[in-house]
């Protein structure tokens, strides 16, 4: 793995911001970029796996960067990032999956195949950093959960304490047990549900 030069790592992911609508050219550029930041000095014989999917083993903070580039696009145009979320899914690896997982977090909770693409996702995946974000980052980020009504989306509340809220969520079609908890420091409006 190189070292990150952020310089050519911002032009990479505007790159890729720029292409955001063609799904099949933004997997290929996508794929070089991180290819190119492969940490080739892990080996998998030495290193138990973390994950059941396979993986280019990319820094958190090449990701974190391709999220900063990606997020407003995907605010703006929701229709596309649903699009790429389904495209970066297929795809199979750990990082297309995380991605996937980061755009529907951006998607406004008024995209009535949201909480779809949620649901079968989380029951489909295995892998358990992809389910937690499935869970926390594609919950929290969109905040998706508010203005749907409580028959749609399980309940919502948030307990007391200063500025930072608990939220659980409970999604519909999974076990009862299978909840997501975030703790967020953003105020949050109270939402009740019978």
């Amino acid at each position: 793995m190189p070292a990150i030069d952020l310089a050519r790592l911002k032009k990479q992911t505007a790159n890729l911001a720029d292409i955001f609508g063609e799904p099949s050219a933004f997997l290929r550029e996508l794929r070089e970029v991180l290819e190119f930041y492969v940490n080739r000095s892990l080996r998998s014989q030495s290193v138990a796996p973390s994950s059941v999917l396979p993986t280019y083993r990319t820094p958190v903070a090449v990701l974190r960067q391709i999220e900063k580039e990606l997020g407003p696009v995907a605010e703006q145009q929701p229709i596309l990032a649903l699009e790429l979320a389904d495209a970066l899914w297929d795809e199979g690896w750990l990082e297309t999956k995380l991605l996937a997982a980061f755009l529907l977090g951006r998607i406004p909770p008024q995209e009535e195949r949201l909480l779809a693409r949620l649901t079968a996702w989380t029951q489909a995946v295995r892998d358990p950093e992809v389910r937690a974000a499935l869970l926390t980052t594609s919950c929290d980020s969109g905040s998706w959960l508010l203005g749907r009504p409580a028959s749609e989306s399980g309940r919502l509340c948030h307990g007391a304490g200063g500025d930072r809220h608990r939220r659980v969520v409970k999604l519909p079609t999974l076990s009862p047990t299978t909840t997501a908890t975030r703790c967020s420091a953003r105020t949050a409006p109270r939402v009740s549900s019978a």
